[in-house]
């Protein structure tokens, strides 16, 4: 049996959030939206997370200055004041970020995640790292590589707003939003739940599985219903078992909804979301706001299991290619890609969407 970490309820109700709107590739909030409730969370990394654009007043009430600093005060006063009210969608990037190292860094998961709520309905598409595109600005490469030369060149935003200008310029799709989270990150917040219970389909056996040190060692996960620790979910989740980067892509995919029925599983309330920031530190980071978050989880926890959709850019849309630089590369047939994507997202719009004030 797993021993469960004794913030597991809090982060639970995270996970309620961001497993949908984007899984165990998620959660580095930002609480100064709400001046009275940062005066109540001390987090220590408060810079390394998103700025709103329109600071929110905290409700007027009537009582101690205790009641006014109440986060179950103020969740609920933003919750009426404020709705979401077109698809957000979030770019989940897990990166290869190793103990000693200052980056930068590849993606090694790339997910588009769109939240419908108004439908009700959530959307997952995975997209292989090796896939062959325009990096705008910068010229074809593999689609991992926009984060690495997003922080290498210094572009606006970093890596991560060259990778969602990278995903939204090859499938025509508005990313709104990025969560990037790093491996201890992933392997933190499975053990904090109390590990996940995955039905694996087949064996695997991976005499290859790579090492933080670069090397390799050999990994086993029998087939059928496995309780999976944190280390073991990651494992579940790299492995390239037979060279193909696409059953490791619907692994991943797995991995998040068994997340998802977790954290619904044992439905705790929003007020304890600002708690898991202490747990993740550094190693998860966004550009969602606190507030953004809390519209979010309102919206999230209301998606049934069957109307969340998964897919994965396969090897139906691809073909496996050799560059003159001797790289194995992925191309696209983008009419085929394209029309998967336009069955599973909205029409795009034009901007970022934000929430918006309720009459």
């Amino acid at each position: 049996m797993v021993k469960q970490h004794p913030w597991t309820h809090a982060i639970s109700s995270f996970l309620t959030v961001m497993v949908i709107a984007g899984a165990l590739y998620s959660g580095y909030f930002f609480f100064s939206t709400v001046r009275a409730l940062v005066a109540q969370v001390p987090l220590p990394f408060a810079e390394r997370v998103a700025q709103a654009a329109e600071p929110f007043p905290a409700p007027e009430v009537n009582g101690s200055a205790e009641q006014e600093h109440d986060p179950a005060i103020i969740i609920p006063f933003l919750l009426s004041q404020r709705k979401l009210t077109e698809p957000v969608n979030i770019l989940l990037l897990g990166i290869d970020e190793r103990e000693g190292e200052s980056g930068p860094w590849r993606t090694d998961t790339m997910i588009l995640v769109s939240i419908d709520p108004v439908n009700n309905s959530a959307v997952m598409l995975s997209i292989p790292r090796d896939l062959w595109t325009t990096i705008p600005g910068f010229g074809e490469s593999r689609i991992n590589t926009a984060h690495f030369t997003g922080d290498l060149r210094n572009y606006p935003g970093g890596g991560p707003a060259l990778a969602k200008r990278t995903v939204w310029y090859a499938l025509g799709v508005p990313v709104h939003y990025y969560v990037r989270i790093d491996f201890t990150g992933f392997e933190q917040i499975v053990d904090a739940i109390g590990g996940l219970t995955v039905d694996v389909p087949e064996p695997i056996y991976d005499t290859k599985y790579p090492t933080a040190d670069y090397g390799v060692k050999t990994i086993h996960i029998p087939e059928g219903v496995q309780q999976m620790d944190g280390r073991t979910a990651l494992q579940y989740a790299r492995t390239r078992q037979g060279g193909s980067d696409f059953a490791r892509m619907e692994r991943q995919q797995h991995l998040l909804l068994a997340a998802r029925d977790k954290a619904i599983a044992l439905d705790i309330p929003l007020v304890r979301i600002p708690i898991i920031l202490d747990l993740v530190g550094s190693s998860v980071s966004t550009d969602l706001t606190l507030e953004d978050m809390y519209l979010l989880a309102d919206a999230a926890r209301k998606i049934e299991r069957e109307n969340i959709r998964h897919a994965v850019i396969d090897s139906s849309m691809t073909t496996t290619v050799i560059t003159p630089q001797g790289w194995m590369v992925e191309v696209a047939d983008w009419d085929k890609v394209r029309a998967l994507v336009n069955d599973l997202f909205p029409a795009p719009g034009t901007t970022p969407v934000r929430p918006t004030t309720s009459n």
